[in-house]
């Protein structure tokens, strides 16, 4: 199970617009933005179960993803998340909603910076 989205996991995807976990093995680590497909959809080769136990999201995971419209539904953050780290989402300037569970604990200095 995917337990952390690690630093820039995504970052600088500018043309990223969605996040689609399917069915398949993989490792405990995100994917990298050069791993999307022609619509501009990072895939995992996780399946949602996978990130059930996700505690962190790394400082600047989806820094500058400017195309990034939304977390949820594509991509809830799941009630394991407890922290965001600081810029995670940093300039993702089309970003319109993040649904965030009640198990945050730490809010990383400027997660939302510039959106």
């Amino acid at each position: 199970a995917v337990t952390q989205l690690p630093e820039r996991a995504f970052a600088f995807c500018d043309g990223l617009h969605t996040l689609e976990f399917t069915q398949g093995s993989g490792s405990d680590e995100g994917q990298s933005c050069s791993q999307h497909d022609d619509n501009n959809a990072a895939t995992s080769s996780q399946d949602s179960s996978s990130f059930a136990v996700l505690t962190h999201i790394g400082k600047g995971a989806f820094e500058f993803c400017a195309s990034l419209e939304g977390v949820a539904p594509s991509f809830p953050i799941p009630n394991s998340v407890t922290h965001i780290g600081a810029h995670a989402f940093r300039h993702c300037t089309s970003l319109q909603r993040v649904d965030l569970p009640d198990s945050i604990v730490e809010l990383g200095h400027g997660a939302f910076v510039d959106c």
